[in-house]
């Protein structure tokens, strides 16, 4: 196991048509905190960003997160930056590596005024929610 680095950490996702890539990204975010909050984006904040709807309901995905082992709290967000959380609060944010490359002040869910320590996830490769939904397309 792991030495855990921060007593509270959140990690952010949509977490649609949830996979093995993403509990192997929150059981890491678990491995390396005391206490894990994990932010889901709402479906209408979805909608706004990526300007198409998950196909899993935001309670759905809700009802996921909350059973995983290791979540301690799990916060709806309804807007990018998620401005209805106190980062402030938080020791560590768990960011999946694929933002690796973008500044601090460009990443789009994180609010400018959080200095706090940011922690890559590493990327599972051979599974994404758009690959699912790709296959899933061309198989029909």
């Amino acid at each position: 196991m792991e030495r855990r680095v921060a007593e509270r950490g959140l990690i952010l996702g949509c977490w649609d048509l949830f996979h093995y890539g993403h509990l192997k990204a929150i059981q890491k975010a678990t491995s390396l905190c005391y206490h894990l909050t994990v932010g889901i984006y709402s479906n209408k904040c979805v909608q706004d960003y990526k300007y198409k709807r998950p196909i899993m309901s935001t309670y759905e995905r809700l009802t996921i997160i909350e059973a995983i082992r290791g979540v301690d709290a799990v916060v709806i967000l309804n807007e990018r930056p998620a401005n209805s959380v106190e980062f402030n609060v938080f020791d560590v944010i768990f960011l999946g590596d694929q933002w690796i490359n973008t500044p601090r002040n460009k990443l789009p869910m994180i609010p400018k005024k959080f200095y706090g320590q940011i922690i890559y996830i590493p990327y599972t490769e051979g599974i994404s929610t758009s690959e699912i939904k790709e296959w899933i397309k061309n198989e029909s």
